[in-house]
């Protein structure tokens, strides 16, 4: 396929994307947002807090008795100094956007004058909540309490803000053994994608291990405030291992494809919703056994080949569920397709020294396509060899969806190009959804791969927490959903994101549980 007539592509320049320090004060940086900051830092959506994440490491305290009891407010001071250390090592956490006549925001990092600033920053970034509220309960109430202002009037979210939430009487009362403490990640998606935000959580509770055990009112670190402009990561399009000058015909066919592909999601099927501005972010979350996240696995490698993975799987089941519970009014035709984007972990494409810790933001895109719908339409009261011929056909089609786009190591930065051409759009037209919407699934993978499985004191050897489990969510205001699968301790979990105005908690929690019980019929 070539160019599409008329449509002008941004041009990729890593000169104007890399951060640049104020020519008139040495402590500023700044640089322009490219990509997907461009979608995720649209000005109006991003002071709404749209896309905002929301994670939530559930820490246990050990049985056994330590040298130090914690209680909140002594978490709370040992999370304030590994931030210190944070913003020192990832300068990323501590910066702030700004919007001009363009739609990609610019990031902006001031550093702090001295010590007690930096301190004072750092406490304003930890909060302590005695409450019986869970972690998703205190999500709801900060979104409540957030949509009483005026979009125009809010402050965009910042990169991240710490609740510690525990079931004690005060933030000083000692916490016994055993008790739990969710400990909720706000972190605003411009600055950090679903990876990136998980390697910084994971990173801080590392870097938590250096200052627990140690008595209350421990001294901060001693650092060089100024030097740490030094430490940003390396902006994504210096990063990648293709140079962006080798890049040509090709490369500028493939963008028009991939955008001529996404835009046949347009008109596609999708789920109805109700119009209304009145909506709160909500989630529910289906966590499989470990015996039957394994089943599934292992029927997904066994019936299509160890190439196929849960993954492909959970994307078919998505558009099957979508059919079987929106039951089309108008008959299916067998070339009618379902086509959707999804977002793809890009560090893959960066350099070797320097993908596997990069926290920054990396997203590309890959467009699943979906091809027969009327070969999909079935029921769950249908036979299982009809279900599994179905799941089938549409998981063979999504992992042929991914393999077109994926393995071309020029993927970054098409994504980089294409998701600024998309945002640039949205920016014009940020509600491009009329009556109908698909439902959109990302994949995330093994979270123990980011986040430890305890807080050990490296001063004391000793083991002051365990962590339980580990959950992802985010904001979602625009009328259409988004489901994630990702897994902890071999525990698959599925979860799904909406808004209590455009769709009932009824209606999301029957749905999520058909794409679940869909995948469960695939196994053996």
């Amino acid at each position: 396929m070539g160019s599409l007539p008329g449509l002008q592509l941004p041009a990729l320049v890593p000169e104007n994307h890399r951060w640049k320090i104020s020519k008139t004060n040495p402590r500023l940086a700044r640089r322009r947002g490219v990509g997907f900051e461009v979608i995720v830092g649209s000005e109006q959506l991003n002071r709404r807090g749209q896309y905002d994440l929301y994670l939530t490491a559930t820490l246990r305290t050990v049985d056994a008795p330590t040298s130090t009891a914690p209680s909140l407010a002594y978490l709370k001071e040992k999370f304030e100094l590994a931030l210190l250390i944070a913003r020192f090592e990832h300068p990323e956490c501590g910066c702030s956007a700004h919007w001009d006549d363009q739609p990609s925001p610019i990031f902006e990092y001031e550093s702090p004058e001295n010590d007690e600033a930096a301190i004072e920053w750092a406490k304003a970034t930890v909060h302590a909540l005695p409450t019986s509220n869970t972690a998703q309960q205190v999500w709801y109430e900060l979104e409540q309490g957030r949509q009483k202002t005026a979009v125009e009037d809010r402050k965009a979210g910042k990169p991240v803000d710490i609740f510690l939430i525990s079931d004690a009487p005060t933030e000083n009362a000692q916490l016994p053994g055993g008790a739990s403490i969710d400990v909720l990640f706000h972190m605003n998606h411009l600055y950090w994608d679903g990876i990136g935000a998980r390697i910084f959580v994971g990173y801080l509770l590392r870097q938590l291990n250096k200052f627990i055990g140690a008595p209350a009112g421990q001294e901060p670190p001693k650092v060089q405030w100024g030097t740490e402009l030094l430490n940003f990561h390396t902006a994504q399009l210096d990063a990648m291992k293709i140079k962006v000058e080798s890049l040509g015909d090709e490369f500028e066919t493939r963008s028009h494809q991939y955008v001529s592909t996404l835009m046949q999601s347009m008109g596609c099927r999708g789920m109805p919703f109700k119009a209304s501005d009145e909506a709160i972010p909500r989630a529910h979350v289906f966590t499989f056994t470990p015996a039957e996240s394994k089943d599934i696995i292992r029927a997904v490698k066994t019936r299509l080949g160890p190439q196929y993975t849960i993954s492909h799987l959970a994307q078919a089941a998505t558009v099957v569920a979508m059919l079987d519970n929106y039951r089309p009014t108008s008959e299916l035709s067998e070339t009618e397709s379902f086509v959707a984007p999804t977002a793809v972990n890009a560090r893959r494409y960066l350099r070797e020294d320097i993908k596997d810790n990069y926290m920054a933001g990396c997203v590309t895109g890959a467009v699943i396509k979906v091809e027969n719908l009327k070969s999909l339409l079935v029921s769950l009261n249908d036979d299982k060899n009809t279900i599994v011929t179905a799941l089938e056909r549409a998981t063979k089609d999504v992992k042929k969806s991914f393999d077109l786009w994926i393995h071309d190591q020029s993927q970054l930065a098409l994504g980089l190009r294409v998701h600024s051409f998309e945002g640039a759009m949205l920016a014009k037209n940020p509600m491009p959804f009329d009556k109908t919407s698909g439902p959109f699934i990302s994949s995330d993978g093994i979270n123990e791969l980011y986040i430890p499985n305890d807080v050990t004191s490296i001063t004391t050897g000793e083991t002051f927490m365990k962590t339980d489990k580990f959950i992802f969510l985010l904001n979602q205001f625009l009328p259409y959903v988004a489901l994630r699968l990702d897994s902890w301790k071999e525990t698959s979990m599925l979860t799904i994101c909406y808004n209590n105005a455009n769709f009932s908690e009824e209606e999301t929690a029957r749905y999520l549980k058909s794409v679940a019980n869909f995948m469960l019929a695939f196994r053996l």
